[in-house]
C-alpha cells in the first residue's frame, strides 16, 4: 500500500506540472499571436511610409511660389535633413524593430515547441504511472 500512496503522490505532482505547462504554453501562444499581429501591422506601416516618402518634400517650391537663396536653402534643408530622417525611420529604425520582433517570434516558437515536448514527456510518464497504479491495485 505504501507504493500505491507514492504512485498517487507522483501522479498528483505530475498532473499539476502538466497543467502548469499547458497554461504556460497557452500564454506563449497568445503572446506569439500578438507579436505576429504587431509584426504584420508594422510591416504594413513601413510599406506605407516608403510609398509616401516623397510627401515629406511637399509642397514643391516653384519659382512662382518662392524663389531666391532662402527658398534654395529651405529646399536643400528639406532634402538633406527631412528626407534623410524620413529614410532613416523607414529603412533603419523600423527595419531594426521588425528584426527584433522577428527574433522574439522565433524564440517564442521554440519555447512553445519545448513546452509541448515537456507536456508530451510528462503525459507519457503519467500514463506509465497510471499503469503502475493499476498493477499495484491488481496485486
Amino acid at each position: 500500500m505504501d507504493s500505491l500512496h507514492i504512485i498517487n503522490g507522483e501522479i498528483s505532482v505530475l498532473q499539476s506540472s502538466i497543467h502548469s505547462l499547458n497554461v504556460q504554453a497557452e500564454q506563449k501562444r497568445e503572446e506569439l499571436e500578438r507579436l505576429e499581429r504587431v509584426f504584420r501591422n508594422l510591416e504594413r506601416c513601413q510599406n506605407e511610409l516608403q510609398q509616401h516618402e516623397q510627401l515629406c518634400l511637399s509642397p514643391e517650391l516653384t519659382p512662382n511660389s518662392w524663389h531666391g537663396q532662402l527658398a534654395a536653402d529651405f529646399q536643400n534643408l528639406r532634402k538633406s535633413l527631412l528626407q534623410m530622417s524620413y529614410q532613416a525611420l523607414t529603412n533603419n529604425q523600423l527595419e531594426d524593430s521588425l528584426s527584433k520582433i522577428a527574433a522574439k517570434i522565433e524564440s517564442l516558437k521554440q519555447t512553445i515547441i519545448n513546452l509541448e515536448a515537456s507536456i508530451s514527456t510528462s503525459n507519457s510518464r503519467l500514463y506509465g504511472l497510471y499503469a503502475d497504479r493499476r498493477r499495484e491495485l491488481m496485486s
